[in-house]
């Protein structure tokens, strides 16, 4: 606690803490999300990368069927299944029957584009930082 108490009496005006406790309970303060059962739903989501490239495809062109989409994604029509259920149950996909098809696309696509642009961009990020 000292060391900290240290560190805020060096700094600049930039800290108008009086101690260290009321320095990182303002800090913690700053560093909480209001929802985080929400974001770490959102995270899960979109941290398979199957599941992220369906997401992808479905924004680029939908609706789509299973088998349409198994297709173009490579992977089996039952793994396909499995992930549109996950992301139907949260609510990023909804279903549509259309006789003895169900054709999925993505419920909120301007929300869902923005996740997918941030994900992207910070990718390019690590992967930035990885070639240094």
């Amino acid at each position: 606690m000292e060391q900290i108490e240290a560190a805020i009496s060096s700094k600049s005006e930039s800290c108008s803490c009086a101690n260290a406790s009321e320095h990182i309970a303002r800090l913690r303060e700053m560093a909480r999300l209001e929802d985080t059962e929400n974001v770490e739903q959102i995270l899960k989501l979109v941290s398979d990368v199957k599941r992220f490239r369906l997401v992808m495809l479905l924004l680029n062109a939908s609706p789509l069927c299973v088998c349409e989409i198994s297709t173009a994604l490579q992977i089996e029509q039952t793994l396909t299944s499995h992930h549109l259920s996950i992301l139907r149950t949260s609510g990023i996909v909804s279903a549509k029957r259309r006789g003895r098809w169900v054709h999925y696309e993505i419920a909120d696509k301007e929300r869902v584009e923005a996740v997918v642009t941030a994900v992207k961009e910070l990718s390019t990020l690590v992967s930035k930082n990885k070639e240094r």
